[in-house]
């Protein structure tokens, strides 16, 4: 929220510890208010004011993809996925009040949070991560690994230009796990996660070329090069670029992977080691690889 807007609201109540006071509230109270605002709010609005308000509210405009097709297409990638040893789910649409920021670098202004400590799904990813890591909980986080999947439509609150819409279709893998030494994890997850996506991007008649970048997250990163070889050299059959980057969401690797159709080239999947099982667990030998496509893009970029 815009620091003027925090002002005039301090300034026209005459309370100028009101959002401390809100902040410091215990989640239950903070909800009850919250709760009786909105019902108090919903409570004046009338038929006329919602029709106006589905006009103008940018985030509830339905998907211009046609809906029996594009639920083909989810389902044969799902079906693949399955086949290749990830489990689908079907997830909620909202996960706990800071999936995304409490574990990741994520702003929490990108997020359309909601009440009774909820916000709705902004990275598929992070409510995988949350359902993995229960599961290795209850396994004691023996050795086991587990392999998730799901097709969850994202909604985050950054604007975007027409046609784009805030809401949107992302395919998520995830695999979650124990450190085996020597990479083994990071190595053998890697290699999976970039084969299942890349050998399905090949199957389109449509896309002419498909890439995959390698980049190294930080600067002094001993496992980078390791990892780069081990890929590359597994999947000979695969165009691959290295790079170097500054940035903390992912750890020591990113890989993304870039299409080309109709002569233009693509971002259109992404994925890398991240900590977040780490921090969940409060167990450094956990491990963690999370990676998506942009199913609903590549639809409307295939044509379909």
């Amino acid at each position: 929220m815009s620091k003027k807007i925090i002002e005039r609201i301090h300034k026209e109540t005459d309370t100028a510890d009101l959002l401390h006071l809100l902040t410091a509230l215990p989640s239950s109270d903070l909800n009850s208010l919250l709760m009786e605002v909105m019902r108090r709010k919903t409570e004046r609005m009338t038929a006329g004011d919602l029709l106006r308000s589905y006009a103008d509210n940018r985030f509830v405009k339905p998907s211009d993809v046609d809906f029996i097709s594009f639920l083909t297409f989810e389902l044969h990638l799902l079906q693949k996925a399955q086949a290749f040893g990830f489990t689908p789910l079907e997830l909620s649409p909202v996960s706990p009040l800071g999936s995304c920021a409490a574990v990741a670098t994520v702003n929490q202004n990108k997020i359309l949070s909601a009440l009774r400590s909820t916000e709705v799904v902004a990275d598929a990813t992070n409510l995988l991560a949350l359902e993995a890591v229960s599961r290795r909980k209850k396994i004691q986080f023996e050795s086991t690994d587990i392999q998730l999947c799901t097709v969850h439509r994202h909604l985050r609150t950054p604007y975007m230009p027409p046609p784009f819409l805030p809401h949107f279709k992302i395919f998520c893998l995830l695999t979650a796990g124990k450190d085996k030494g020597n990479l083994l994890f990071e190595k053998r997850h890697l290699i999976e996660h970039i084969r299942f996506t890349t050998d399905y991007l090949k199957s389109f008649s449509g896309i002419e070329s498909v890439k995959v970048v390698l980049k190294s997250t930080r600067k002094q990163n001993p496992d980078f090069l390791p990892l780069c070889d081990t890929i590359m050299t597994e999947m000979k059959d695969v165009t691959f670029e290295v790079e170097e980057v500054e940035q903390p969401y992912y750890q020591v690797i990113q890989f993304k992977v870039f299409v080309t159709i109709g002569q233009k080239e693509f971002d259109i999947a992404d994925g890398g080691l991240v900590d977040w099982s780490q921090k969940l667990a409060n167990n450094r030998k956990e491990r963690m690889l999370t990676s998506g496509i942009g199913i609903e893009l590549l639809f409307k970029l295939l044509g379909f």
